[in-house]
């Protein structure tokens, strides 16, 4: 063994050498291929998420609740009778629920 590869010059061992060379740039060229072939899934998936978002497939249910409580009046026997328009605040509570795919509210403005 150690005959031959004394008795090898110089095209011999850059044949070696660009063996070795072109086994590890295919290597390197099935990696790439294999991580194109993932990112190409990738974004089949982000498409169709996309595609989806924009049909409105992902826009939340909001279920409303308004509660509006009016000012009262004693009645003169312990109870109470509600004032619709005395001239007093009336307090509205208002609860917007998010049941499915919620969003996160960045500005609100009380008009």
């Amino acid at each position: 063994m150690c005959e031959i590869t004394t008795k090898w010059g110089p095209s011999e061992w850059s044949g070696i050498i660009q063996a070795v060379g072109a086994i590890i740039a295919s290597i390197f060229l099935f990696l790439t291929f294999r991580s194109q072939k993932r990112s190409e899934k990738l974004m089949k998936e982000s498409a169709e998420i996309d595609k989806r978002a924009k049909r409105g497939e992902y826009l939340p249910e909001i279920k409303l609740e308004i509660l509006t409580f009016y000012p009262t009046i004693s009645d003169g026997f312990g109870g109470a009778k509600i004032r619709k328009y005395n001239g007093e605040i009336t307090t509205i509570e208002i609860k917007v629920i998010f049941n499915k795919n919620s969003v996160q509210i960045l500005d609100f403005e009380f008009l």
